[in-house]
């Protein structure tokens, strides 16, 4: 089974960005590029120059001149203000300028496992406001929180929705490898422990050791 790969690139130059980015593609399904890091920025450069499909990451201004430039994914934050009426504008502009990608919105909570319920709520509120996927990230500190995401996993695919769930911290690492598995829509690798951009996110290597380990 093949698992969905996207590795982060966090450079402030553009000449760091695109060697970054061609190392990343020659193992990523998709690259992760923060935006906002990089100072002198040329997104049509940047778009053109990448062989597989980009997810854009910053400001609400960047990411919609990413996706008008051809990003095939843009992320927004779940407590961006007007939440709403932002992803009503991405989609008008994504329908007139003919463009296709997708839209993910994110839940981050850097101090905790929150239940079920209140997971299932958060995911509910990103669909209805317009959401094409969901991302919640949440922070794993006891190895059975893990299976919080597991279920969040089965009941959104259940609904046909496309989630990506991330359990950072040491003990979420298995949540890396298992939630995908399970139907999740990818899984991120960074590609060196130097470029790592969350806690317990795996490097590729690692994630190569996981699969090789359990025979994937």
């Amino acid at each position: 089974m093949h698992i969905r790969t996207c590795t982060p690139v966090r450079e402030k130059k553009m000449s760091l960005v695109l060697a970054s980015l061609k190392k990343a593609e020659k193992f990523a399904d998709i690259t992760e590029i923060w935006l906002d890091e990089i100072y002198d920025l040329d997104l049509k450069k940047l778009i053109s120059a990448a062989k597989k499909p980009v997810l854009a990451k910053g400001s609400f201004a960047l990411v919609s001149s990413a996706l008008e430039a051809g990003a095939d994914f843009i992320d927004i934050d779940i407590e961006q203000k007007n939440l709403k009426k932002h992803l009503t504008a991405l989609k008008k502009l994504r329908r007139e300028s003919g463009a296709r990608g997708k839209i993910i919105v994110s839940y981050h909570n850097f101090t905790s496992t929150p239940d079920i319920k209140e997971l299932l709520q958060k995911t509910d509120s990103a669909f209805k406001a317009g959401a094409d996927i969901v991302k919640i990230a949440i922070t794993i500190k006891d190895f059975g929180d893990n299976a919080v995401l597991l279920e969040l996993v089965y009941h959104l695919r259940a609904k046909r929705k496309n989630i990506i769930c991330v359990g950072m911290g040491e003990k979420g690492k298995l949540s890396r490898i298992m939630t995908p598995l399970l139907g999740g829509y990818l899984t991120y690798v960074a590609l060196d422990k130097s470029r790592k951009t969350a806690p317990g996110q795996l490097t590729i290597s690692e994630f190569k050791k996981y699969l090789a380990d359990l025979n994937l």
